[in-house]
């Protein structure tokens, strides 16, 4: 009950009354050796704490959450926990840890065949490098990883990378690229939604 009520307060981003349901939840499940859903309740404690910017509090809950993802053998939440390790130091401008978990999420997604996982982590790296202000380098990956989306057909995906495509032209200066790269964006995310509503 109280994970359930924390989601709704998460999704309305009220994020002191999820947290403090998430945290009741959370003791809950420890006592009852729930290791799964412990993990997936600090996984999310670790999202409001970013969105709180809070990120010493996100670390902590995101570095729990990956210590109890092996023990479960699920490798797909391995990937996205260790993913969320990279983003918290990411977001605390700490690069070099970021890349670090960053590459060991990507090569695990690879490993597994987790496409999404693929995409979204190269994703993450090129904020990273975007933050050193290795432009040129985040370009370089970002136009590798709009190839792969081509080739698996992975149109949410590619989207996502249109818009950091976007991004990173525009943080450059190069207003040529980023706006054909955002008509480009909005193109698909249109043709995505007329795509769904016509279902």
């Amino acid at each position: 009950i109280y994970n359930n009520i924390g989601g709704v307060h998460f999704a309305r981003k009220k994020f002191d009354d999820a947290l403090k349901f998430y945290y009741k939840a959370v003791a809950i499940w420890k006592k009852s050796q729930n290791k799964r859903g412990t993990a997936l309740l600090l996984h999310n404690v670790s999202l409001i704490h970013i969105q709180k910017k809070e990120y010493d509090k996100a670390l902590a809950s995101a570095n729990m959450a990956l210590k109890i993802r092996p023990e479960l053998k699920e490798r797909r939440f391995i990937v996205n926990s260790t993913a969320l390790v990279g983003v918290v130091y990411s977001r605390m401008k700490q690069y070099e840890n970021a890349l670090e978990f960053f590459d060991r999420a990507l090569k695990l997604a690879k490993k597994i065949n987790e496409q999404e996982f693929v995409v979204r982590t190269t994703i993450f790296i090129c904020e990273a490098k975007r933050g050193q202000g290795q432009y040129g380098e985040a370009v370089r990956i970002l136009k590798q990883i709009e190839e792969y989306c081509e080739k698996k057909n992975l149109a949410d995906e590619k989207m996502r990378v249109y818009r950091e495509l976007y991004e990173t032209y525009a943080a450059m200066k190069d207003y040529k690229n980023a706006l054909a790269y955002h008509v480009k964006y909005k193109n698909l995310e249109d043709s995505l939604i007329n795509e769904r509503k016509n279902k």
